[in-house]
């Protein structure tokens, strides 16, 4: 079970947003304040967004919001592939009700991850962040979806800068083939991660990133075991080091997980920075 979610922590209202779905309640911001609904789902449902454009609240908002519909009774045989069907499904219906009013001018990066029965389920699209803290290493779960990253994928040989990010949610994609939907693969923008007690999860937005690099996250991670404590710090360290972005950070710390015979190995290749 998650005993303590650290609340995220925002050095501003905007483009940022965040759902916390536990205990039979989903919450995200709703402008400047956080509204509460009740909800019937299992385990421990958060998500982080980041939107951009000339609506990027909206665009951050409308994902988080629609995220929230998958805490719902009933648990999926496979949560990593619904989670993946789902927002496959969301973005294309989110994206066709913005083009009916004009031109697509937003979008949102946007990760998710559900704790169920002692595994994390994660999806991702864009630039915000999943880490895992176990064994004083800090990983990183998710990729960043830049034309570097898909370059690597397809084999090619990047011969120019980084463009930055080149998918979004509602957005979609560019030079990715069918532009209008997301390119997502399953072990690589989803995934599942056994979880031990004393684990933490943490979502960011790269307000967060961009100023706090692996080494001084690492640092709050190790010194700051509380949850909510580790959250602040994260957007403090942020804004401290000059982060003229919305920067927001979510905690959460695993307590226990049930019994099981499977050994607590990680999944997939993410990288291992201490």
């Amino acid at each position: 079970m998650i005993s303590a979610t650290g609340l995220p922590d925002t050095a501003e209202i905007g483009t940022d947003n965040y759902l916390v779905a536990v205990d039979g309640r989903v919450t995200w911001l709703e402008g400047r304040s956080e509204r509460s609904e009740p909800g019937g789902g299992t385990g421990t449902l958060v998500a982080i967004a980041r939107g951009f454009g000339r609506r990027g609240e909206l665009a951050a908002t409308s994902a988080v919001r629609v995220m929230g519909e998958l805490y719902r009774p009933g648990l999926p045989g496979n949560p990593t592939r619904a989670m993946l069907d789902y927002i496959q499904r969301a973005h294309a219906r989110l994206r066709a009700r913005t083009m009916q009013s004009g031109p697509l001018d937003l979008g949102t990066s946007l990760t998710v991850a559900w704790v169920l029965e002692g595994r994390v389920h994660w999806v991702q699209v864009g630039g915000t962040r999943l880490y895992l803290f176990r064994n004083d290493k800090l990983v990183r779960l998710t990729p960043i979806h830049t034309q570097h990253e898909f370059e690597m994928r397809d084999g090619i040989t990047s011969v120019g800068p980084d463009t930055g990010l080149v998918q979004a949610f509602i957005w979609g994609s560019e030079g990715l083939g069918d532009d209008a939907a997301l390119r997502l693969e399953e072990g690589l923008d989803a995934g599942t991660e056994y979880l031990a007690p004393g684990d933490r999860l943490v979502l960011c937005t790269d307000g967060v990133t961009d100023a706090v690099d692996d080494v001084s996250m690492y640092d709050v991670l190790r010194n700051v075991p509380d949850p909510q404590h580790a959250a602040v710090g994260l957007g403090e360290r942020a804004r401290a080091r000059g982060s003229r972005s919305h920067a927001t950070a979510m905690v959460l710390r695993v307590n226990r997980v049930p019994a099981r015979t499977i050994p607590v190995e990680r999944e997939g290749s993410a990288k291992t920075f201490y």
